[in-house]
């Protein structure tokens, strides 16, 4: 198990650091399908990990001088938190089943547009 969770992690974070992906695209589905996590374990799971991807990217880039443009994180993190604790809210009273399928949705939907784009 622990082989595993490490294999998750490095993939993850290789390719947040790369694409700047957040991971769940990557952590949700790998816990699902190949550790038996349910949905919302994997999601929550998920959502913490963000944070310490984040702290990494960000430091990775400010070493490297990238510009950052700290007004705009500063709106984005008022608007992410607010959607976060509304999410999570709702995705705890959906059954596993629904949430699946929207998790599946979007994720087909963002790579149909990344593709066309």
């Amino acid at each position: 198990m622990v082989k595993k969770l490490l294999i998750i992690g490095s993939l993850v974070g290789f390719l947040s650091g790369l694409l700047g992906i957040g991971g769940g695209s990557i952590t949700v589905p790998a816990m699902v399908l190949w550790m038996g996590y349910s949905q919302k374990e994997a999601q929550g799971t998920s959502v913490l990990l963000m944070l310490f991807l984040g702290l990494i990217g960000f430091l990775s880039y400010s070493f490297y001088s990238v510009k950052l443009d700290f007004g705009i994180v500063a709106i984005l993190t008022v608007g992410c938190l607010l959607g976060a604790f509304i999410g999570s809210l709702i995705a705890q009273k959906m059954d596993t089943s629904s949430l699946k399928k929207i998790f599946a949705l979007y994720i087909c939907l963002a790579g149909v547009r990344i593709f066309l784009i």
